[in-house]
């Protein structure tokens, strides 16, 4: 399938020429028996102001599902989508284009590539050498956080990552480190309130979290236009790699403000690979503390059941979450968080995981499930617990993939400012799911696009 468009920008006529490639079962007339996957690969090559012609988005759209409406559908949006974002490149000028580009570049040991990844170097961390030059290396990254709820952003995907000759060269991020209200922090000073996370890039870079506290001080630096943002809204919205060191640096920082003394004798500890104490040579080391978290259909698998917690705004549902105990599994962890917030039994046999993901608020792993309720009545009653649980229901798949759509065009829907700013979008003001990034909306899209 092929769709031309003619788009004017800027009072220049662009051409674009999108291919759709349908494969699996998802196309409008090709469908074999036995199909239960697809995919759709989406291109879009046009002719730039410039007059060069290349391709200017291209994306490979996947789907799990055999359902023919629901891929059409989906294939559909990502084609709006990567049509938006083509026309979005368009439209920026040459002017707007050259410092785009440059901090693009300013960013390359870091940016978007899904070829970069985290290497936490545990190995070396006792290497006191190692780490000697790693601490003082001019080029080493870090992750800024302010307090333990925000991080230092660039951009809306990607962190700022500042290196430790920035640091110490500008006045703005210097500011930060001095905690005395006067203007004598030193080099040393900044070195001492940074935690090695790990390496990334060819160059093996080593990257640090840094924090300055409390949770309200004020930044009013002009460092490259970069600003603080709520780190448990705004971190989905990253690319993966800055994602990872936000919620790593995040973790680091947490622990560290909480683990000040030896649990054993109650003397002071002192940060080494982990912290170890001085009189009694116990150790501690960040750890995370298991949660599992559940969407829970009915039998049929038509409704999801979700639902809004006292710390969410009246149009925020999403899937069902809680701690694990001690000595407990986590399918008895589903089925016991399940029961005691909505009243609703859950068929053991049908629980299956899906993925985890870290969430450092303040140190959990969340443990991502799929489950039905039991077989006894397909829509179970629903008995909320009230210190839990505000409100949960039933929906049905239609208002889930409308609520996924609209909360993908508003972004960061943890945020109330953000989501008021969207209003406009089309959206009723009634249901919102979590936004892309986090392990609750995988698993609503692991359901949405399931038969």
């Amino acid at each position: 399938m092929c769709i031309f468009y003619v788009l004017l920008t800027n009072s220049n006529v662009l051409y674009i020429h999108q291919a759709i490639a349908e494969g699996g079962a998802t196309g409008p007339t090709f469908r074999p028996e036995g199909m239960t996957k697809g995919f759709a690969v989406l291109t879009i090559a046009g002719r730039k102001q410039d007059g060069v012609v290349d391709i200017l988005a291209q994306r490979l759209c996947l789907s799990t599902s055999a359902d023919r409406q629901l891929n059409m559908r989906l294939f559909a949006d990502a084609s709006a989508n990567i049509c938006l974002e083509a026309m979005s490149l368009a439209d920026q000028s040459s002017e707007t284009k050259k410092p785009i580009q440059q901090h693009q570049h300013q960013q390359s040991k870091t940016d978007t590539s899904e070829e970069l990844f985290l290497d936490r170097s545990s190995h070396i961390r006792d290497d006191e050498e190692i780490m000697k030059d790693f601490h003082q290396r001019l080029d080493s990254l870090h992750v800024i956080l302010r307090g333990t709820n925000e991080v230092m952003f660039a951009t809306k995907t990607d962190l700022a990552l500042p290196t430790l000759k920035d640091i110490v060269e500008d006045e703005s991020l210097i500011s930060l480190f001095n905690t005395g209200g006067g203007d004598d922090t030193t080099q040393e000073d900044i070195l001492k309130k940074r935690n090695f996370i790990g390496r990334i890039g060819e160059d093996k870079t080593p990257v640090f979290a840094t924090t300055f506290l409390p949770n309200d001080a004020t930044y009013n630096g002009n460092y490259q236009s970069c600003y603080f943002g709520n780190t448990r809204s705004r971190a989905p919205l990253l690319n993966s790699l800055h994602n990872e060191l936000a919620l790593t640096s995040t973790a680091y920082v947490n622990w560290q403000n909480t683990h000040q003394f030896c649990c054993t004798c109650g003397a002071p500890l002192e940060y080494i690979h982990g912290r170890t104490c001085a009189k009694c040579m116990g150790s501690d080391w960040p750890r995370q503390d298991p949660s599992i978290i559940c969407l829970v259909t009915n039998p049929t698998k038509t409704h999801a059941l979700l639902a809004r917690s006292p710390r969410h705004k009246p149009y925020l549902y999403t899937c069902l979450a809680g701690f694990v105990e001690a000595g407990e599994t986590f399918e008895s962890a589903v089925m016991r968080e399940v029961y005691e917030e909505v009243g609703v039994n859950v068929d053991k046999d049908s629980i299956s995981y899906i993925a985890s993901q870290p969430w450092p608020f303040p140190r959990s792993t969340m443990i991502g499930m799929n489950a039905r309720s039991s077989l006894d009545v397909d829509m179970a009653p629903i008995s909320i617990d009230p210190i839990e649980i505000v409100d949960a229901q039933w929906f049905e798949k239609e208002t889930v993939y409308q609520a996924a759509k609209h909360s993908d065009e508003i972004g960061a829907v943890l945020d109330p400012k953000v989501v008021e700013a969207n209003k406009e979008k089309g959206w009723d003001g009634k249901l919102l799911v979590p936004s892309k990034g986090v392990l609750a909306r995988k698993l609503v899209d692991h359901w949405l696009e399931d038969d």
